[in-house]
């Protein structure tokens, strides 16, 4: 989780798979190459490669949406629909911003690893930078900064503050991968709806007896989304005063400080459940637990909405939610394909995976 990137590429050199890629694209365009692309072994004969460097080229042309899948002993057929002038993606820039005081989630990594993937495979260099989104409520200068910094063509931003998600959409194409987010129709969003998806976690909860289930988060931004939820669940018999103590903003994120935050809500608010929006808020929740001697699940029930697989190894497992990253590529590809064109926002369901870490509410409470 704790993986910070930096990366920018001043001088270009394309693998030659991208290189022979890259040809054999220029030639479907062109209508050279039509219906289907040879196999592995007469493209690597025919450009004088091997057919390790084909194959490759040919999977880069799958990414692109320009081939179908492979099937065993047949060629490659060429997807006419995709067929259109070279994406303006091609050797323009993408800049990737994401949080500057807090580790990026596993998940999240392997999120960004595969749009770098899918972008240098369209033959564009990828830049990272961190920037601490909370910290600035009018960014745009910031941003200029940084774009002309990295000299950013596009951007993907990571889980930013509408604040950041508005000004990045009035300058240059971008794709956003959750957080809040500007209403501006150029932007390109892949989320999940927060409120809507805590419903029916909140309604688990319940299932199992429990109605004080509390739900820190790091800004003030989602406060309203986890309202909304638990007015759906509870209606009117829950009161304001109930969901104040329950919604609470912990906003240093800082190991040291979350254990204060910990220690004081748990004491203040006594809730037999607790769902978590990151992994490392569930990390600091565990081991403040292990250090207090509450037990998991006898008197405290935890959720994560954030999914890491190294947490099976947990005891015991937490329940987590986990998003649909191969949904999210296929959107994120579209947008590429499209020119970077907005794709609009996108809002997918999230994945429960089960674990040992809820259980009945405490009696009493």
């Amino acid at each position: 989780m704790g993986f910070i990137f930096r990366m920018s590429k001043p001088i270009e050199r394309k693998p030659l798979a991208v290189v022979l890629a890259d040809k054999l694209e220029e030639e479907i365009r062109t209508g050279q190459l039509k219906g289907y692309v040879a196999g592995r072994r007469i493209l690597a004969k025919r450009y004088g490669v091997n057919e390790k460097t084909a194959s490759a080229a040919l999977n880069v042309l799958s990414k692109k949406g320009l081939l179908a899948d492979a099937e065993s002993g047949k060629r490659r057929k060429i997807i006419t629909q995709d067929i259109k002038p070279a994406a303006k993606a091609a050797s323009k820039r993408l800049l990737i911003l994401h949080q500057a005081n807090i580790p990026l989630p596993v998940e999240d990594v392997l999120l960004l690893r595969d749009v770098q993937d899918s972008w240098e495979a369209n033959g564009g260099p990828v830049s990272w930078a961190r920037v601490d989104f909370g910290r600035y409520k009018k960014p745009g200068r910031v941003l200029d900064g940084v774009i002309d910094r990295y000299g950013a063509d596009a951007l993907v931003l990571m889980a930013p503050t509408v604040h950041w998600s508005t000004e990045a959409a009035k300058r240059l194409p971008t794709f956003q991968f959750g957080g809040a987010f500007s209403a501006n129709p150029s932007l390109s969003l892949c989320s999940f709806a927060l409120d809507s998806e805590l419903v029916p976690l909140i309604q688990f909860f319940v299932d199992q007896g429990h109605r004080k289930i509390f739900v820190p988060t790091p800004n003030e931004e989602l406060v309203n989304a986890i309202r909304n939820a638990y007015r759906s669940v509870f209606g009117d018999s829950m009161t304001q005063s109930e969901m104040d103590e329950l919604v609470q903003v912990f906003p240093e994120r800082v190991p040291q400080a979350w254990r204060g935050y910990w220690k004081k809500a748990l004491m203040q608010v006594n809730p037999t459940a607790v769902m978590v929006l990151d992994d490392n808020a569930m990390l600091s929740l565990y081991g403040f637990c292990a250090e207090a001697g509450i037990k998991i699940p006898r008197d405290l029930s935890v959720l994560s909405l954030s999914y890491d697989e190294r947490f099976e190894w947990m005891q015991p497992v937490p329940v987590m939610t986990r998003f649909p990253i191969k949904k999210a590529m296929k959107l994120f590809k579209s947008w590429v394909r499209g020119g970077l064109e907005s794709v609009g926002k996108n809002f997918l369901q999230v994945e429960l995976r089960k674990g040992e870490s809820i259980g009945p509410a405490r009696k009493g409470v």
